[in-house]
């Protein structure tokens, strides 16, 4: 075993290899459980609070009983980052159904360097159909469910683009498959509301309240699908690229086709709240 990444599972310090969810559990076979991808950086995971308790909510909306409170999942996942040893990259939990699927009986989390280069500064999109509805049981849940939005964001990425953007039936523009969507709109910042179905990005509640603190309009609303063309400009936010600009959408430019004033001001923020949160 010299040498193996480890992991943690249900509470112990396993090798990466044994974070296996028996594929004989309805847990895996039907996706029942939920998953986060958080940002390390200088060696921690500065909002795995927030996507402990977003994981949380998760499991009660799917009718799972958690397991383990808020502070356990963040000390879990503190201890995976520590047997990673590892500076900047990635964490990575997972929480699924036990097999009588009234509560969580799975929980995983493993840290790993970041692939690939540093994330880009500014995005380009295609629009999709696609979402979830608002009353879905999967609405607004990191699901291991997830197929629909990585088909989507497949669809984008071989069509030469960054991510896809999702359309409800009524034309509205929803979310990234990947992302969460801003726009700037009259000098004010806006995003869909979080009862069209959309997922509550980490990275878009502080966002939101970086913007407020700042004194900007924020309007969490209605997007509708011409939105993009009135726009002077748009938005991305993730926990990996954080905020990047949407600069063409269906080879279209959005603005000015580059990144705007208030996306550098969100970019400067955000930087600053993550060196902040090490001190």
């Amino acid at each position: 075993m010299s040498g193996e990444r480890m992991g943690r599972l249900n509470g112990r310090a396993v090798p990466v290899s044994a974070l296996v969810l028996p594929a004989t559990e309805r847990a895996a076979r039907l996706g029942l459980g939920v998953f986060e991808t958080a940002l390390v950086t200088g060696g921690r995971a500065p909002l795995l609070s927030r996507h402990a308790a977003r994981m949380d909510a998760g499991l009660r909306t799917l009718g799972l009983a958690p397991s383990r409170n808020i502070a356990e999942r963040v000390h879990e996942g503190e201890a995976a980052i520590a047997l990673a040893a590892i500076g900047e990259g990635v964490l990575r939990m997972i929480a699924a159904a036990s097999p009588t699927e009234e509560t969580e009986g799975f929980f995983a989390a493993w840290a790993e360097p970041r692939a690939g280069a540093a994330a880009r500064q500014e995005m380009t999109a295609i629009t999709l159909a696609g979402g979830r509805r608002p009353g879905s049981p999967l609405a607004g849940v990191k699901a291991l469910s997830y197929a629909e939005y990585d088909r989507a964001w497949q669809r984008a990425r071989n069509r030469g683009c960054d991510e896809a953007l999702l359309v409800d039936e009524s034309g509205r523009l929803l979310e990234g498959a990947r992302s969460n969507l801003f726009l700037v709109r009259g000098g004010a910042l806006e995003t869909p509301a979080l009862d069209s179905g959309i997922l509550p990005g980490v990275v878009r509640g502080v966002v939101l309240e970086i913007a407020r603190g700042l004194g900007w309009t924020v309007r969490e609303t209605e997007i509708p699908g011409d939105a993009l063309r009135s726009a002077s400009e748009a938005m991305l936010t993730n926990a990996l690229i954080g905020v990047a600009s949407l600069v063409r959408v269906d080879g279209r430019p959005v603005g000015s086709g580059g990144a705007g004033p208030k996306a550098a001001q969100l970019r400067a923020e955000w930087t600053a709240a993550l060196s902040r949160s090490h001190g």
